[in-house]
């Protein structure tokens, strides 16, 4: 009787040894990444033939780091931002409902009286006309609520629209603890919004 009860105490110690190596094998997985937000590149805009696009991603926070508009291009007349949605390596649909957001809109050669100005509505409207689907901003070199017949949403039946100001989206850095394996610069998805690993550790 005496053995067995000092076998069991062996198996007991044995098991509990093991459990607790297992919880440290499990806490160094942990990965701490620093990482950031990505931003898409300028985007430039003027009347043409065809409608401008300003694509989407599925992202929440997908963001144009700079819109250039030029109302007096060699199109004179209105002309519209296409707004479409695309899908990314990891997304199989293309994404539906997700408005993008504008860093700096900058428009550019504007006539000195804004009546002279070739282009006088910019039509937003998406890939699927419905819903309708704009993108927010955080700064403008005008004053947009000074134009408020510029941005229209129903080019049929005009229904004109300020576009909603939203804080800046910027090169802030976040620390992620995940553990998941990754590489630096590899492009990752984390609370629905795309970003690059920075650095590992």
């Amino acid at each position: 009787m005496k053995n067995v009860l000092i076998f069991l105490g062996i198996i007991i110690i044995f098991f509990g040894c093991s459990d607790e190596s297992d919880n440290s094998d499990i806490i160094d997985l942990k990965y701490s990444y620093e990482i950031k937000k990505i931003l898409g590149s300028k985007v430039s805009a003027e009347s043409n033939i065809a409608p401008n696009h300003l694509s989407v991603l599925k992202q929440f926070s997908y963001t144009i780091d700079t819109l250039e508009i030029n109302l007096n291009g060699s199109n004179a007349g209105s002309f519209a931002f296409k707004i479409e949605s695309s899908a990314n390596i990891d997304i199989v649909t293309p994404a539906r409902n997700i408005k993008p957001h504008v860093n700096y809109i900058k428009f550019i050669k504007l006539a000195t009286n804004w009546e002279n100005n070739k282009t006088k509505h910019i039509f937003l409207t998406d890939k699927y006309n419905s819903p309708k689907l704009f993108f927010s901003y955080s700064e403008c070199n005008i004053d947009l609520s000074s134009y408020p017949e510029l941005f229209i949403n129903n080019p049929n039946q005009p229904t004109y629209t300020i576009l909603e100001i939203k804080p800046k989206i910027g090169n802030d850095t976040e620390v992620l603890e995940t553990e998941n394996d990754y590489s630096v610069g590899q492009e990752i998805t984390y609370n629905s919004v795309r970003y690059v690993v920075l650095s590992k550790s």
